[in-house]
């Protein structure tokens, strides 16, 4: 085998390497972040069931100009609490903590519940034969909340 082959081969082998690394590792990111799930299912109408891992979320978010986030910011300043550190504080020590129902109505063919349960937020709703159930982790709340309170540095 030639020189050149030979080098041809290690610098083959290394790009092959070098991606396979980076495709698993994508991998794990998006696997670690979780997902968002939406689904509902009605006695009349259509099902509908949407499962997007929260990565997206996050990448969609990166697009958009600090200027948009900016505004948006400006405007959620009057919803949220003044002390986003605290809420931040709040949202750490809830998905640490140990599984719980924040809240539950029971009706007399209606049924909610709000709880955490594995570091996700999880709300189940049963009204006659019709459900609606959405999760979202919390980190992703973490992040959304940290996005939107600290505009990126050198954008």
């Amino acid at each position: 085998m030639s020189n050149g082959t030979r080098v041809f081969l290690i610098v083959a082998g290394i790009v092959m390497l070098a991606t396979t690394v980076t495709v698993v590792g994508a991998g794990a990111a998006v696997y670690n972040s979780g997902s968002i799930e939406i689904e509902v299912r009605q006695q009349r109408g259509a099902d509908l069931s949407v499962r997007v891992p929260a990565a997206v979320l996050r990448l969609v978010l990166a697009l958009v100009p600090d200027r948009a986030i900016s505004e948006a910011r400006g405007e959620l300043r009057n919803e949220l609490p003044a002390d986003i550190r605290g809420l931040d504080r709040s949202l750490r020590e809830l998905r640490d903590a140990p599984d719980f129902t924040i809240a539950e109505i029971n009706g007399q063919d209606h049924h909610v519940e709000v709880r955490k349960t594995d570091g996700e937020f999880i709300v189940d709703v049963t009204d006659g034969p019709d459900t609606f159930h959405v999760s979202v982790p919390v980190d992703t709340f973490l992040w959304l909340l940290n996005r939107v309170d600290r505009p990126r540095e050198g954008v």
